[in-house]
C-alpha cells in the first residue's frame, strides 16, 4: 500500500468523522435555536407538533448551517494535509537514499515569528 494513500484515507476518516459530529452539533444546534425562536415568538397554532412553518424555519437553519460546517471543515482538511503531504514526500525521499530532501514549510509557518 502506497504511504500517501494510507495517509490521505486516516486524513480522510478523521474528517469525516469531524464531518459527521459538525452534522450532530448542527442537528441539536438548530433544534435548540428553533426551540428559543418559538419560545421567543410562540406560533398561534397549538394542534401539531410540527407546522409547515417549523418545517421551514428548521430547514432554512439545517442549509445555512450545513454548507458553513462543511467549508470549515474542508479548510481545517487542507491546512493539515498540506504540511502531512510535504513530511510524507520527504519521508519518502529520505529512504528512497536522497539524504537532502527537505519538508517545505507553509506560508502561513513562515509569517509566524518563533516565540
Amino acid at each position: 500500500m502506497d504511504a500517501r494513500t494510507g495517509l490521505s484515507r486516516q486524513i480522510l476518516i478523521a474528517m469525516s468523522a469531524i464531518t459527521v459530529l459538525a452534522g450532530i452539533l448542527v442537528f441539536f444546534g438548530t433544534y435548540l435555536i428553533y426551540s428559543v425562536i418559538v419560545a421567543v415568538y410562540p406560533l398561534p397554532e397549538a394542534d401539531g407538533w410540527l407546522t409547515s412553518l417549523d418545517l421551514a424555519i428548521f430547514a432554512a437553519l439545517v442549509f445555512v448551517t450545513l454548507p458553513i460546517a462543511a467549508f470549515v471543515a474542508l479548510r481545517l482538511a487542507r491546512r493539515i494535509l498540506d504540511p502531512l503531504e510535504s513530511l510524507a514526500r520527504s519521508a519518502r525521499q529520505i529512504s528512497a537514499g536522497d539524504l537532502s530532501a527537505r519538508a517545505a514549510a507553509s506560508e502561513k509557518a513562515l509569517a509566524k515569528p518563533l516565540p
